[in-house]
C-alpha cells in the first residue's frame, strides 16, 4: 500500500530528459502525419496517446516510453472558481495544471498506485492545457488531432477510473442537476466504458449498486438509474439518434465541444475524424463531423430525420435543429 508519506521516491529519474525529448519527437513527428491535409481529416482514428502518466517515476513521458496506457482517468472539471493552478515537475512545468482547489496530484497517484496502475493518461497532465502563452501555437496544432482521439483512448484501453465528484475528490452523489456534475458533461459521454471502476472511494461515499439495493435514498436511486443507462453508450452505437439525444442537454465550455465528444463514437469503424479546430464554431464542426462519420449515420438523418436542414444543405439538419 502507497501513502503520500512515500512521496517521491519510488523510483530513479535516470537519464530522463534527454531520452524522452527524443521519443517525444518521435512521437510528434508520427501525430502530425495522421492529419491529411488534403482532405483535412484524421485519417487514423485509433491512435495512441501523445503522453502518459508513469506513476512510479512520477513524470509524464512520452507514449513510446510507456508502449502501453493502464487506465484513462475520467473526471469532470469542478467550476473555475473551485480550481487550483498547479506548476509541476511532473509534466516538466510546460502548463499549468488545472485540478480542484481541494485536492493534490499527489493524492490522485496514491490512489492510482494502490489501484495497481502503472501508465495512466489524465487529461489535465497529457494533453496540453491552456496557460503558457509562449507555447499556445503549439498547443493548438496538437489539439488539431489530440483531442478528437481522445475516444480512442478510454476505449482502447484496460481500464477506466471515474472520478464522479471531481478529480481526486471523494465520491458522493452531489446534486444530479449541477451541471458540473460527471453525469452531465458532454465529455464523459465517449468516457462511458463497460470496464471501469469508481474512485474517490471514502468510508461516507455511497455503497456500490449491488449493495444498494432496496435502499431508500431516492438520490442514490436516481444516480445509479442514471449511470445504469449510460452504459449503452459503451458500445459502438447502431443508432445516431440515441447519441445526439443523449448529448443534447449536456453542459459543456462550447457548443463546439459538444459536437466533438460525439466525433469519436459515430466514427464507429469509419476510417476518418475531422480535426479540432480551437474556436470553431458549433454549425462548421457539425458539417465536418457529417462528412467523417460513419455512412449509417449520415443515412439515417437523411431518411430518419423529420426535417429538411436550415443549414448548408437541406438533406441534413444543422446542429441548431438536433
Amino acid at each position: 500500500m502507497y501513502s503520500l508519506a512515500l512521496g517521491n521516491r519510488l523510483a530513479p529519474a535516470v537519464g530522463f530528459p534527454d531520452a524522452a525529448a527524443v521519443q517525444q519527437l518521435r512521437v510528434d513527428t508520427q501525430r502530425a502525419s495522421a492529419l491529411d491535409p488534403a482532405t483535412n481529416a484524421i485519417v487514423c482514428p485509433d491512435l495512441y496517446p501523445r503522453r502518459v502518466w508513469d506513476l512510479w517515476s512520477n513524470r509524464v513521458v512520452p507514449y513510446d516510453v510507456a508502449g502501453k496506457v493502464d487506465a484513462a482517468v475520467s473526471h469532470s472539471w469542478m467550476a473555475p472558481a473551485r480550481r487550483q493552478l498547479v506548476r509541476t515537475s511532473i509534466n516538466g512545468y510546460k502548463w499549468p495544471v488545472p485540478i480542484p482547489d481541494d485536492t493534490t496530484l499527489e493524492r490522485v497517484r496514491i490512489e492510482l498506485l494502490n489501484l495497481h496502475m502503472h501508465y495512466v493518461w489524465l487529461d489535465v497532465l497529457c494533453l496540453r492545457q491552456v496557460g503558457a502563452p509562449d507555447n499556445e501555437a503549439i498547443r493548438r496544432e496538437e489539439w488539431k488531432i489530440d483531442v478528437p482521439t481522445i475516444g480512442a483512448i478510454y476505449h482502447g484501453t484496460a481500464m477506466v477510473v471515474h472520478y464522479y465528484s471531481g478529480l481526486g475528490r471523494p465520491f458522493t452523489v452531489g446534486d444530479l442537476t449541477d451541471e458540473r456534475h460527471w453525469v452531465n458533461r458532454a465529455w464523459t459521454l465517449q468516457e462511458v466504458s463497460a470496464n471501469y471502476l469508481v474512485a474517490g472511494r471514502a468510508p461516507y461515499s455511497p455503497p456500490d449498486p449491488v449493495d444498494s439495493l432496496g435502499t431508500t435514498d431516492k438520490q442514490l436511486q436516481q444516480l445509479y438509474e442514471v449511470l445504469g443507462s449510460l452504459q449503452v453508450h459503451a458500445y459502438s452505437p447502431p443508432c445516431i439518434f440515441p447519441m445526439l439525444e443523449a448529448m443534447r442537454f449536456r453542459m459543456a465550455t462550447s457548443e463546439q465541444d459538444k459536437v466533438s465528444g460525439l466525433a469519436y463514437r459515430l466514427a464507429a469503424g469509419s476510417s476518418y475524424l475531422p480535426p479540432y479546430t480551437v474556436g470553431q464554431d458549433a454549425e462548421s464542426a457539425w458539417d465536418a463531423l457529417i462528412h467523417t462519420m460513419h455512412a449509417r449515420f449520415r443515412g439515417a438523418l437523411l431518411f430518419r430525420f423529420p426535417l429538411p436542414g436550415d443549414g448548408q444543405y437541406t438533406w441534413y439538419p444543422s446542429w441548431r435543429q438536433i
